[in-house]
């Protein structure tokens, strides 16, 4: 069996992600890491030490930073566009408005609408008894 395709999300992310208010990312596009098409089942490792299983809700659209609307960024938790800038320069240092961009849309997947989570390589062993 092949290996899910996975994609990292930053620390401060998790909590949205779990209580269903952030399902979109946007990232600087690169070839193979955020090529997702809809229905695919996918890893999110989020760098507070879990794992989520997420259903992706429609292929990667792929678009120029200078062509993303206000409505799109604002849906990734973005003030708005001059704002987007800004943020993922933090992440892309040589993001410009011509960069290709990745629309990623996601859902938890859920099993008797509990979340599918495991604990991952940036969990602290030892901070707490429950991943011995």
């Amino acid at each position: 069996m092949d290996a899910l395709k996975e994609l990292v999300f930053s620390e401060g992310l998790l909590e949205s992600v779990l209580r269903d208010t952030k399902l979109i990312t946007i990232r600087k596009y690169r070839t193979d890491a955020h090529d997702f098409v809809k229905d695919e089942i996918i890893v999110g490792v989020f760098e507070e030490g879990m794992n989520i299983l997420l259903h992706i809700t429609a292929d990667t659209e792929k678009k120029f930073f200078h062509e993303l609307t206000d409505a799109e960024v604002q849906e990734d938790g973005f003030d708005d566009t001059a704002d987007a800038l800004s943020d993922l320069r933090l992440f892309y240092d040589d993001l410009t408005e011509q960069s290709e961009m990745a629309i990623i849309r996601f859902e938890i997947l859920k099993h008797s609408g509990t979340p599918v989570v495991s604990f991952n390589k940036f969990v602290e062993y030892g901070a707490c008894d429950c991943a011995e």
